[in-house]
């Protein structure tokens, strides 16, 4: 019995891949081509590395001097520039943020307004291998009308059969958006710097620059 997906496609198999052909060299330009454009990377990726190093203290000093000068305030200001004699660096403080798996130490750091700001959202995932393949493309086709209702109706079984105990439900955090401007009045700049560390905002840097 097969099974359709409807718009799904499954991902192509991967075949073992022979040898490619080598392009022809007689003169060796090629081979100096490619000499110099793994160079070319290597040094791309070190800038990069620089970069992203430079973006790394923007950030933890932005959060700093938000936390510090914003304390109290409703709507503060979350982004800023940074100048530089050939341009400026914009910082902005977004309203999305990354989350652990483990959430006690946030919850520890809200304390009461942990059940205001933090809420659990649901990802349910299907393991079809554990359904029958005769139920398989009805519970696919309706993608999942209710999981007890498919094993009572496909498969006469009641309560938890094989297509309910299939599918699994992963939890997940959601700060609230009220947060991002909230946490300058209700906690300390040292505060606010310690959730930043188990719970980061995410800051975004943007280069304006002449060379």
């Amino acid at each position: 019995m097969s099974v359709t997906f409807g718009a799904l496609k499954a991902a192509p198999k991967k075949k073992a891949e022979a040898p490619k052909p080598t392009l022809p060299d007689p003169t060796g330009e090629f081979s100096l081509l490619v000499k110099k454009a793994i160079e070319a990377k290597a040094a791309a990726d070190a800038a990069t590395l620089q970069l992203d190093q430079c973006k790394a203290t923007f950030s933890a000093n932005v959060a700093a001097h938000l936390f510090r000068s914003s304390h109290g305030q409703s709507a503060p200001e979350d982004t800023f520039q940074i100048l530089g004699p050939n341009g400026k660096a914009m910082v902005s403080f977004k309203n999305a943020y990354k989350l652990p798996e483990d959430t006690a130490p946030i919850h520890a750091l809200l304390g009461e307004h942990a059940a205001r700001y933090l809420s659990e959202s649901h990802t349910i995932t299907i393991d079809t291998s554990a359904i029958p393949m005769s139920a398989l493309q009805f519970v696919v086709d309706e993608i999942v009308k209710l999981a007890r209702a498919t094993d009572e109706i496909m498969l006469g079984a009641e309560g938890n059969g094989p297509v309910f105990n299939a599918i699994s439900v992963k939890q997940v955090t959601v700060v609230n958006k009220a947060f991002h401007a909230d946490r300058h009045r209700l906690f300390t700049p040292e505060q606010n710097m310690a959730i930043q560390h188990v719970m980061p905002a995410i800051i975004s840097t943007k280069l304006d620059y002449q060379i």
